[in-house]
């Protein structure tokens, strides 16, 4: 959904605006300029020039609603790109949790599998285990 609303934003940003040029690469695909984009920030990070923006991070700065995310690790199940071709990928496991559909891991080994719900995700439940005090 938040791609196709970026697509979207994009067309209507473009429609206003016929004498600047947008492109839409496909979900972080290899259109040329995504790849230089790759490769600048790559070589910011070997010069020590990365100037990256953590202000609107829920996980670096406080966001008012995200108050108990700062400081804790990344995870996510990604479901802003469900069904734009970027469904199907592995996880680890660690701890319990619920996806909406009934079932628990208890596990600590990696693999990947696939839910019963259309897609299949990746996230890293060790770390969440420690920042929830499951």
């Amino acid at each position: 959904i938040l791609i196709d609303r970026i697509y979207s934003h994009t067309d209507e940003v473009a429609a206003e605006f016929g004498d600047v040029e947008f492109i839409k690469a496909g979900y972080l695909k290899d259109h040329p300029m995504v790849l230089e984009s790759f490769a600048e920030r790559l070589t910011e990070i070997d010069t020590g020039d990365n100037n990256m923006n953590c202000q609107l991070c829920k996980y670096r700065e406080q966001i008012i609603g995200y108050e108990g995310d700062v400081g804790t690790p990344q995870v996510g199940h990604h479901h802003h790109v469900m069904g734009i071709g970027t469904d199907g990928h592995s996880h680890d496991h660690g701890h319990h949790h619920h996806h909406g559909h009934g079932h628990h891991h208890d596990h600590g080994h990696s693999h990947g599998h696939s839910h019963d719900h259309g897609h299949s995700h990746s996230h890293d439940h060790d770390d969440a285990k420690k920042s929830t005090g499951s």
